[in-house]
Formats: structure tokens, C-alpha cells, sequence
């Protein structure tokens, strides 16, 4: 039977679209047949005040989804991976931990938005090629040690920002 027959069936008033797999239901519950919206023809002006606003709250990582989500919506918002000096994509009141111990975990770290109390565990690919973790910066930078132990090879500290990826390589003078 199918799910046109069923409605029929039952004498109720839903109306199915035939783009649909299922039935959209008015707020108040009752079955009907609800346009579609698409978000993707949203005013620029709206997407730039929503990536405004989740910045404002320093949500670098949702304000990163949002901007990925549509080709209208990148278009309409500034890409954080092209300028890494923005201060608005900027790690600011984040307090970061990495994980510790487990092999499979040393990807990973917490972080916690000091301004709205949101948690937040992120996978970091790229601390797989950093053997030393140092500490974190102001805000929620990562400081990495990238080398091996003195003297048999080169020393520089990285500074990883956990949401852009974008990396500041310094030279570590090392004294014996």
C-alpha cells in the first residue's frame, strides 16, 4: 500500500509532494503539504549578519561550517583560510587540552569557550606530525615543538590556530 493509498485510506487531509519522501507537518501538528525552503536563496546581506553574529560570539568553527555549507553563502562571506591575520578568526577565550595517553586520541583536543561555556572536541589531523605538544597561547593557539631531541636535528616551534589550520613557524634558538 502505498503511502498516498494510506492517507486516502484514513480520510486525512495530507498531501504529499512527489519531490518528498516525507510528510511535512505544520507547526500546530496538522498534516499538510509545506513549502519547501530554500536556504540557499538567502539575502547576502542576512548571511553576512549570521557569519557577523557567530564571530561576535567567537565561533570560529561554526561561523567555518556556515561559510562551507552553500556556494551562495561562501560567496557572501569572507574565507578564513585566506587571510590568517583577521583578527576576527582569531582564537579568542578558548581554554584548550589535548588528550593524553591513548595513541589513537593524540589528534584530538577539548576546547571550551570561555565566553559561552560551549564544549568542544576537534580532531587536528595535522598534530599527528608533531611529536612535542608544548602548551597552549592566549586564547586557544597551540604552540607545537616541531624536531627531534638535541643535537641530531633542527629546532622550530609551530603556532597552530585549531580552527583556520594556518601555522607561524619560528626559530628556537637552542643552548647547551
Amino acid at each position: 500500500m502505498s503511502m498516498l493509498s494510506r492517507c486516502i485510506s484514513c480520510k486525512s487531509t495530507t498531501m504529499i509532494s512527489p519531490d518528498s519522501k516525507r510528510v511535512r507537518r505544520r507547526p500546530d501538528g496538522s498534516a499538510s503539504a509545506m513549502p519547501e525552503r530554500d536556504w540557499r536563496l538567502l539575502p547576502d546581506d542576512v548571511v553576512v549578519l549570521i557569519g557577523d553574529r557567530l564571530l561576535a560570539d567567537n565561533d570560529v568553527d561554526y561561523y567555518m561550517d556556515f561559510h562551507a555549507a552553500c556556494k551562495s553563502w561562501r560567496l557572501a562571506t569572507v574565507d578564513p583560510k585566506e587571510d590568517a591575520t583577521d583578527p576576527r578568526f582569531q582564537p579568542r577565550a578558548w581554554a584548550v587540552q589535548k588528550y593524553f595517553g591513548s595513541p589513537r586520541l593524540n589528534n584530538f583536543v577539548s576546547m571550551v569557550n570561555l565566553k559561552t561555556g560551549r564544549l568542544l572536541c576537534k580532531k587536528l589531523p595535522m598534530l599527528k606530525n608533531y611529536r612535542y605538544y608544548i602548551n597552549t597561547m592566549d586564547g586557544g593557539f597551540l604552540v607545537l615543538w616541531e624536531g627531534g631531541l638535541p643535537p641530531w636535528s633542527t629546532y622550530r616551534a609551530v603556532v597552530l590556530n585549531p580552527f583556520t589550520g594556518t601555522k607561524a613557524y619560528f626559530a628556537v634558538p637552542i643552548f647547551f
